[in-house]
């Protein structure tokens, strides 16, 4: 599932749209959609979405469900994973919340401007636009593979946090950023573990090592551009 969100995209763009048979005979009721039937799914421009969409997410986040007031249930989402873009962090306080929850962040520069680069953005930017790139349209992976997976990061995550070595590892990292004046909630901390296990199966790895403990910290910890650069350095 594939939305770009704005401050004016309704909720039922996101959930389902009314039944038009239903409200002719004066019943309320979604057809189930959007969202409600994705496993995986790419929210774009996220923090313009309506204070309602951005209820609904983070409800679905936490608990993969969304509240229907009309039927007054709550109605499960069998949402896989969630990915998000937007061009900027915001910074209010009614935010804060929902960025926090946003577990691996990844700031994307735009591409260097040397004569080399610029030519194959040239090339392969117009080939992309006219639909004319050659890409392959064959899945490179199934659902099965990702429950495979998941299921693996959560033994290896749990594995983790018995691990003296490598939590001693995780409390130092956090350590030194937070002394270095980046803030990390407690929310997040707990989420290293998790992000490390998937760090060690991607690189091939059966068990993480310390190497991959900071790695997943720095994709974890910084709630900016600004604060991944220092912690970085640090």
């Amino acid at each position: 599932f594939y939305i770009q969100l704005s401050r004016y995209t309704p909720l039922e763009e996101l959930v389902g749209v009314p039944d038009v048979a239903s409200l002719m005979r004066g019943v309320y009721r979604r057809i189930p959609g959007g969202i409600l039937d994705a496993d995986i799914a790419m929210l774009d421009e996220v923090f313009d979405a309506s204070p309602s969409v951005l209820r609904a997410v983070n409800d679905i986040i936490l608990y993969r469900r969304v509240y229907d007031p009309v039927e007054r249930r709550f109605v499960p989402v069998p949402l896989r994973a969630l990915y998000a873009a937007s061009n900027y962090v915001p910074t209010s306080r009614e935010l804060e919340a929902f960025v926090d929850r946003m577990t691996v962040r990844v700031f994307v520069d735009r591409l260097p401007r040397d004569p080399q680069t610029l030519s194959e953005l040239v090339r392969r930017g117009a080939l992309l636009d006219l639909g004319m790139h050659g890409g392959s349209a064959e899945p490179v992976a199934d659902l099965s593979l990702v429950d495979a997976a998941w299921s693996v990061v959560r033994r290896v995550a749990a594995e983790i946090a018995s691990d003296g070595v490598l939590t001693r590892a995780i409390v130092d990292c956090v350590m030194v950023l937070e002394g270095g004046g980046i803030r990390i909630s407690d929310r997040r901390i707990s989420k290293i573990p998790r992000v490390a296990a998937a760090l060690a199966l991607v690189r091939g790895m059966p068990f993480p090592s310390v190497d991959d403990v900071a790695d997943a910290v720095l994709f974890v910890a910084p709630a900016t551009r600004e604060e991944m650069e220092r912690a970085e350095e640090l």
